[in-house]
């Protein structure tokens, strides 16, 4: 949620420089999917698709790309999945509204269906 220019706030802490971080007003959630066993034995080679979209709202931790272009697991936690709202519940429904949009076998990637609630409880 940082509005301030990232490489500039890089550039004042390298050189040790007073700063100021400007933030975007809201909340963001991330949902992240992992593959069956993890984080213990699990899996790799297992297909997942998704959009442009839904990749530029993603961080990719475990994901490898296939010569035509497909997705595959390589490790045992894929990708967290991020939505963003000016609420922690339009956050939350933006995050997993983006994870519903994911085609992959539920059998061998899950995710955790509690993300976030208890910041819902504390209000």
């Amino acid at each position: 949620m940082i509005d301030s220019d990232f490489a500039c706030i890089l550039e004042k802490v390298q050189q040790k420089e007073q700063l100021k971080i400007d933030w975007k007003s809201g909340y963001t959630v991330g949902v992240m999917l992992a593959t069956e066993g993890y984080p213990y034995e699990y899996k790799r080679g297992i297909g997942i698709s998704f959009t442009d979209e839904i990749m530029d709202r993603s961080f990719i931790s475990g994901l490898a790309q296939t010569e035509n272009g497909d997705y595959i697991s390589s490790g045992g936690r894929i990708m967290l999945v991020t939505g963003t709202g000016l609420t922690i519940e339009e956050a939350l429904k933006s995050a997993y509204g983006s994870v519903g949009e994911i085609e992959f076998n539920k059998n061998e990637i899950f995710y955790r269906t509690d993300i976030a609630h208890r910041a819902l409880l504390t209000k």
